[in-house]
Formats: structure tokens, C-alpha cells, sequence
């Protein structure tokens, strides 16, 4: 196969050479990313390759064997695909009575900035518990078992929190170097990190300038982070890729609901898939207790899997009301100063209602994308988790609009790779998708998206006249590039 591909590289093409064929149905009226037959096994698409391959090069193809069937070519018309029966939908999952969650409130103590207390009190003055939310699911994760993934899909997709009990800890580890190297956290313990310092954070907050020769992003090793939380320092890591840490077994079955397994098995993974959206994909944080982050939401529209190994926060969320939603998609910058208005708590619970979760050891949580959302680290921890899309490209279009107004006033980070992703989901898409395999608000999103990009990049410096906004950008070009060096030879296409 290797020989055959090497040869072609070397050969010029000619017009014998049919212009089109799908290596997924074996027609030759079309390229295989246009093939509206659904996936055959990759046996057969391998044959197809290799009869391709052998008459490009003029060799007779090799008889299948007898017991192996001969694919058939299908009739000229493209027909849709018969969609497949759904599976029937499993039970409702009986909700966990919360037991295994202490729903009391935190308090505060000497491991927390001083001002931070009374900011911490203000967010549990105007929240209650998260079992108190009509649309908070509450699971118990058993051994060996799965969750139900179809429930969890539609409830998450439908603005829920689901919450999860009894899963991987690491309470029986220090919170030291040794942990972080050991769960393949941290590998290069050389690399430097860019630390949230706690002591500027909180003069920001409160209108003063930063401590003499103190900076916001403090940079640091994680074997330096450790020796200064010893003395007292408090330094909060939100940027470090974990990019080792799997879906947790219990919602394996999940994964065949998120937009990254829609592309794995619509297209070739190595050419499909944005390599910076995986790059962020499996995160992790390394926090010293009393950090705060103030009310944001997670990047460019993704859902987050939020696993705590080790230590203790609070998480709380805003579910916003309507009047919320319409000022945060027309005039976002306001209602963003207003989430944060400590010292008028009724300004706050204006916004909607407000909820907590105390998120310990063995907790999970699974959070609706463009949700804002504050975290109160109440003991030193070691958190993991996952982002991940679902399609719903109009809510994730809000989110884009959202950042490209107010910037970094929404969030604390930046999603690079949020374009090639819709990118490459547009470039899978049949020409007449069905009805049930993406909805027409979300198609219309995705298409506003893919071509207007400018007008969802996420805003960050005030440009100057002719000045552009940057977009990372990667979608497979393997065959362009094949036929630009050709044409650098001088061979014809």
C-alpha cells in the first residue's frame, strides 16, 4: 500500500485519471466527502483504496476473496440514507436524595483574603443549594456502571446541571509536586505556568493599583508554586492542558453525543479534527485555598466536565432569567458589571437565580455551555475536566457574539481553535441533512459563523485602522498541499 502511495506521489496525473471517486461507496461521480451513504466499515473502504490505487497505476486489481463479499456499486441517483431506528430511550434516572453532598454553606477563614469574605458572603446571601434547582440533576455514579448518556445528552442540552457523586479522588495524596507528577498532571517540571496572584486579583477588584512590582499573572514552575504556598502565598493555575485525563468511565457511553465523536466517525479523525480545540480539550487546575474567580463562563460556547480529585470549592452559577438572556445578547457589558456588583446584592439577584454547589472530593459536575459561573477554592485542590461541544452552534454563536463585544470582561480565557471547529463541521455536513441530524436555528448559525468570522472573534486589543483580528485556523489540507507541490514541479493536475 506504502509502495503504491509513494508511486503516485512521483506520477503525473492525466485526464485517464477519473476526477472524482469515493473511497467510502466505490462511485466515481463524487468525491467521498460528498457521499451521502453513511460510513461503511473500513475493510471495505480499504479495498476501494486499494482497487483505486492498483488502475492508477495500471495494475489489475486482485480478485476479493471468495468469502469476502464484492461491495456494489450504488445506482447513479443519490439517494438519502435510510435514517436507523433509535434506540428505544432508557428510563428516567431516579434523582440521588444528595446524601453523599454537604449542602452547609462555607465560611470563609484566614486562608482567604481578607476582602474576599465579604465578597464570598454576598454570593452565598444570594444563592441557594443546587438541590433546590427544578433542573439540577443529582446521580450516584456506581462501579463498572454507566450513566444513562441519552438523559444526560437531552438534559444538558436543555440548560441542566447534573451533578454527580462517588467519583475518582485523590484524598488519600498530598497536595505537593509528587501528586501532580504522579497523576500525569504535570510532566516538565521546568515549564513555566502563569499564575493567578491572589493579592493583585484583590486589589483589582477593589479599584486599587497592584503591590509594588506585583503583576496579575504571576509566572512560576509548579516545584516553585509548591514551595511558595508553603509560606503562605496564594496562587491560582488555570491554564494547564491534562491532556492524559480520559471521560470517566461512567460516561464513556456519553461521548457518542458530543460534536468530537460526530466528526471521528464522519470523516478521517487524523484530517478532521482542530488540533488546538484537543489541545484544551482535557484540562486541569492546581489551586492553594483561598482563591476566587470572579463570575465568567468557559470560552468559545463549550460544555465542561468538572471533576475535583482533591480539596474543596464552591461553585456557583447563574440561572439567568429572560430579561437577562435578551440584554446579554443585545448589550452584554452592562449585566456583566451587574454579576458583580458585591455591594448591591439586589442588583445581583435580579439577574435570575442563583445556586452553589459544594464541589469536594469525588464530585462531578456537568455544566450547560455559555453558563456563568464564580468558584471559591476552600481548600487546597487539584481539579480535572473536559470541554466539549454539542452541537448547538446558536447558543454557541451567542457566546462568540458575546465575547467579541466585551472581550475578556466575559471570560479568562480565549478559545484559538473555536472557527476550524465549525469549520470542519460544516465541511461533514451532507448537502440535505436530515431533519433530526441538526436543526435549522442551529444550521443557520453555524453558517453565519463559517462566513463571517470577523464578527465572532473574541475582542481582545483596540484595533487601529487596517488592523485585523486574528483567527486561528487549521481544517485538512494534506490534498491541496499534494497538488501546490506539483504545480511547484511543473506537473499538471
Amino acid at each position: 500500500m506504502q509502495a503504491a502511495t509513494d508511486d503516485m506521489e512521483r506520477m503525473e496525473l492525466d485526464d485517464k485519471l477519473p476526477h472524482y471517486i469515493c473511497l467510502n461507496c466505490g462511485s466515481d461521480d463524487h468525491e467521498d466527502v460528498m457521499c451521502k451513504k453513511r460510513l461503511v466499515d473500513m475493510e471495505q473502504r480499504a479495498r476501494a483504496m486499494k482497487r483505486y490505487l492498483g488502475s492508477c497505476l495500471g495494475e489489475a486489481s486482485p480478485d476479493p476473496p471468495e468469502d469476502t463479499p464484492t461491495p456494489q456499486r450504488p445506482e447513479r441517483e443519490n439517494n438519502p440514507p435510510a435514517t436507523p431506528t433509535p434506540p428505544p430511550a432508557p428510563a428516567p434516572s431516579k434523582p440521588a436524595a444528595g446524601c453523599k453532598i454537604n449542602w452547609e454553606r462555607g465560611v470563609p477563614g484566614d486562608e482567604t483574603p481578607e476582602y474576599l469574605h465579604k465578597v464570598i458572603n454576598v454570593m452565598f446571601e444570594i444563592s441557594r443549594p443546587a438541590c433546590d434547582d427544578a433542573m439540577c440533576l443529582i446521580l450516584d455514579i456506581e462501579p463498572g456502571k454507566a450513566l444513562p448518556d441519552r438523559e444526560i445528552a437531552d438534559k444538558l442540552q436543555a440548560q441542566w446541571v447534573i451533578v454527580m457523586t462517588g467519583g475518582e479522588t485523590w484524598e488519600d495524596q498530598p497536595f505537593n509536586m509528587e501528586t501532580a507528577r504522579n497523576e500525569g498532571m504535570v510532566v516538565d517540571e521546568t515549564k513555566k505556568y502563569e499564575f493567578i496572584d491572589m493579592e493583585v486579583l484583590c486589589a483589582q477588584m477593589q479599584g486599587r493599583p497592584a503591590p509594588a512590582g506585583k503583576t496579575l499573572h504571576r509566572p512560576a514552575t509548579l516545584p516553585e508554586f509548591f514551595k511558595v504556598v508553603k509560606e503562605g502565598k496564594r496562587l491560582n493555575l488555570l491554564d494547564c492542558t491534562y491532556a492524559v485525563l480520559p471521560w470517566p468511565r461512567q460516561l464513556r457511553p456519553f461521548f457518542s453525543h458530543t460534536l468530537a465523536h460526530l466528526t471521528i466517525i464522519t470523516g478521517d479523525a487524523w484530517e478532521s479534527i482542530e488540533r488546538t480545540d484537543h489541545r484544551e480539550e482535557g484540562w486541569g487546575l492546581i489551586t492553594s485555598a483561598g482563591c476566587f474567580t470572579e463570575i465568567h463562563h468557559d470560552a468559545g460556547g463549550r460544555y465542561t466536565l468538572i471533576m475535583q480529585f482533591k480539596g474543596r470549592k464552591f461553585w456557583w452559577y447563574l440561572r439567568p432569567n429572560k430579561n437577562t438572556v435578551q440584554r446579554l445578547k443585545t448589550n452584554p457589558l452592562p449585566v456583566l458589571n451587574e454579576m458583580k456588583m458585591y455591594e448591591k446584592p439586589e442588583v445581583m439577584r435580579a439577574l435570575g437565580d442563583w445556586f452553589y454547589i459544594p464541589v469536594s472530593a469525588g464530585i462531578q459536575v456537568l455544566q450547560p455551555n455559555w453558563w456563568k459561573h464564580a468558584v471559591w477554592t476552600a481548600e487546597d485542590s487539584f481539579t480535572g475536566g473536559k470541554l466539549f461541544d454539542m452541537g448547538d452552534w446558536d447558543r454557541v454563536e451567542f457566546c462568540l457574539l458575546e465575547e467579541h463585544r466585551a472581550g475578556l470582561t466575559s471570560t479568562n480565557a480565549e478559545r484559538v481553535g473555536w472557527y476550524s471547529n465549525g469549520l470542519n463541521h460544516a465541511s461533514i455536513l451532507p448537502e440535505d441533512p436530515p431533519e433530526e441530524a441538526i436543526s435549522t436555528d442551529r444550521l443557520q448559525a453555524l453558517r453565519r459563523m463559517v462566513l463571517n468570522p470577523c464578527a465572532h472573534a473574541p475582542q481582545r486589543p483596540t484595533l487601529e485602522e487596517g488592523e485585523y483580528l486574528q483567527i486561528g485556523l487549521y481544517v485538512a489540507a494534506k490534498e491541496h498541499a499534494h497538488y501546490e507541490r506539483l504545480l511547484r514541479e511543473g506537473k499538471s493536475e
